[in-house]
């Protein structure tokens, strides 16, 4: 067989039987190979001395010789075969400080709920619904508004045999532009406002505008949820889907401040678009939608990431729609709650301590978790430059916390990521899209993880 290039692998012998600490080193096997000797440290010093020259015998010298051959010095003096081994070293020092990394508190019990919802949804019996708690890696940011984590979340579940549709969506998202999520369109009139929901911020129509709200699912369905909000005052809005006939829908109530959901349904199980246009009395304001086959149970996944959020945004509870009350109002049998890029700036900023966002945290998961399975999440690492190392251990410590004092799970993405200083291994492996968001690789991969904690 004629030699290629590679490594050999070999029977590692020893190069000598009697030595206290022995070494790992390549050796040039010729055609292009490199084999793997076992060697004693002393065997290892006499050849490098022999590089260096017996007359020569200066740290600088040795020095040369071997970041000639591939070594690096760390910071502190420390030698290293390559910079990803010293990166790598750093980062499990950072991460040290986590007594159970990866999973805690994974216990069939604490996911009684989301487990009765994928059984449900499996047998045919009711649908299921999984949203989020988080920011904008959430939302997909760095990828596209059909390109969040959750939603790949929801094609491993649906690969593994559970029925599962993904468009879902809730709140216009933050601070990402009109153009983010492909599958809807803002015409004239139509825009994000600045009250707080689930998911970012309602969505509203004027009356008078000229244009259509337009949402196209990326799936064959026959049937649409729109979570409207309304009060005393607020407008009708022409509904339709394709061509059917428009349904009107007068969102006032003499009641007051509320939140109540409208179904509309075609015949036919294809690829439909709903429109909704026509505003006229006053505006008319929704949280969000759904879309599915009504002749077929599924758990149904949204996209409720909402960019630039942190856990304050999400304790707002001045209305009905806003983000505490509705979170439990949702039907939701799985609540994944992240968040902590953003408030981790904010510690670095001064405007938040690690304390009062453990709070707010554990606020946020109690509300959570009065009708859903509780999952908590902590963030990917970020660029040091951008949020300090400090302050993303900070987050995750009271994460961990929380999920200790609530005993709710908790999966630790940024341990599996290399710790809160593991941004720049990260941007080795190519996965990080900027200074705080991966790209669609990076967010496969936090779907994979969650999928694993969550017992699927």
């Amino acid at each position: 067989m004629a030699d290629t290039a590679g490594i050999r692998t070999i029977n590692l012998s020893l190069d000598d039987s009697s030595m206290p600490i022995e070494v790992l080193v390549h050796v040039d096997a010729g055609g292009g190979q490199r084999g793997l000797r076992r060697q004693s440290l002393g065997i290892f010093i006499s050849a490098l001395l022999s590089l260096v020259g017996a007359s020569d015998l200066d740290v600088t010298r040795i020095l040369g010789v071997l970041t000639a051959r591939g070594f690096t010095v760390d910071a502190n003096g420390r030698l290293h075969l390559t910079q990803a081994e010293a990166d790598i070293l750093s980062a499990i020092t950072q991460i040290g400080f986590r007594p159970n990394p990866s999973v805690l508190n994974l216990d069939r019990r604490t996911m009684f709920a989301a487990r009765v919802g994928r059984a449900a949804a499996a047998a045919g019996i009711r649908r299921s619904r999984w949203l989020v708690v988080d920011d904008s890696t959430s939302r997909g940011v760095g990828d596209s508004g059909t390109g969040a984590w959750i939603y790949h979340l929801g094609r491993m579940m649906r690969a593994a045999g559970y029925p599962v549709t993904m468009n879902g969506f809730l709140g216009q998202g933050g601070n990402v532009s009109a153009t983010f999520d492909p599958r809807y369109v803002f015409g004239n009139g139509w825009s994000g406002t600045n009250t707080p929901t689930v998911g970012g911020y309602l969505f509203v129509g004027f009356a008078g505008g000229t244009g259509a709200f337009t949402y196209t699912p990326l799936e064959r369905v026959n049937t649409f949820e729109i979570i409207f909000t309304a009060n005393a005052s607020t407008g009708s809005v022409l509904v339709q889907i394709d061509d059917d006939p428009p349904v009107t829908v007068n969102t006032a109530r003499a009641s007051g401040d509320q939140v109540f959901t409208q179904t509309f349904t075609t015949t036919t199980l294809g690829f439909h678009t709903i429109r909704l246009y026509g505003v006229s009395g006053s505006a008319v304001y929704f949280v969000g939608m759904n879309a599915y086959d009504r002749n077929a149970t599924a758990i149904d996944i949204f996209n409720s990431g909402w960019s630039g959020s942190k856990a304050s945004d999400w304790i707002v509870n001045q209305s009905p729609w806003s983000p505490l009350n509705l979170i439990s109002q949702l039907g939701a049998d799985q609540i994944i709650v992240g968040l902590g890029i953003n408030d981790a700036g904010a510690i670095d900023n001064g405007q938040l301590t690690a304390a009062t966002y453990q709070s707010q945290i554990q606020t946020i998961a109690q509300a959570a978790g009065a009708s859903a399975s509780v999952l908590l999440k902590t963030a990917i690492p970020s660029n040091p430059s951008a949020v300090s190392v400090a302050s993303m251990t900070a987050v995750a410590a009271a994460q961990y916390n929380v999920a200790r004092a609530l005993g709710v799970p908790l999966v630790d993405i940024q341990y599996m990521m290399g710790g809160p200083n593991g941004f720049g291994l990260n941007s080795q492996f190519g996965i990080m899209f900027d200074a705080l968001h991966g790209n669609g690789a990076c967010y496969w991969d936090e779907a994979r993880n969650v999928f694993a904690a969550a017992g699927l």
